[in-house]
């Protein structure tokens, strides 16, 4: 696995602290699929996050929006 130079990169990113560079993923369609995993679910489980506070948040605005009253200018 580590003779992979995309695995390499990510091995080392992880072991200097460096991290994973997350605006750019293009790595991950060449990389080991049981390197790759872990930073897949990990996506995906944030995304997962993402759209259940904005279905709850959307959810809330529209209940307020329905019990709003119709204000009339004179």
């Amino acid at each position: 696995m580590t003779a992979d130079p995309s695995a390499r990169h990510l091995i080392a990113g992880l072991h200097d602290g460096s991290g994973v560079d997350l605006n750019n993923t293009s790595y991950l369609d060449h990389l080991d699929a049981r390197l790759a995993r872990p930073v897949l679910d990990g996506m995906a489980g944030a995304m997962d996050t993402v759209f259940i506070v904005v279905g709850c948040v959307m959810a809330a605005g529209l209940v307020l929006a329905l019990f709003l009253k119709d204000k009339t200018r004179d």
